[in-house]
């Protein structure tokens, strides 16, 4: 079953409970942290040069990052 069709799951998902960044606090390799987020660059990248932004504040939605 996909954790999308599980309620609870995606409850907790939604909720931040069970989301990796969420408990850890920080995401993995992070290349620079910034006021509200942090930059990072895996080795495994899909493409050469691509980074990811991270907020801070877990949001599920794009008006959560008002």
């Amino acid at each position: 079953m996909s954790q999308w069709a599980n309620s609870g799951r995606w409850a907790r998902l939604y909720s931040g409970e069970d989301y990796m960044i969420c408990r850890r606090g920080k995401p993995n390799d992070i290349l620079t942290e910034l006021e509200s987020s942090w930059v990072t660059v895996n080795e495994d990248a899909p493409m050469r040069g691509y980074a990811c932004l991270v907020f801070r504040r877990h949001a599920v939605e794009l008006h959560d990052l008002q």
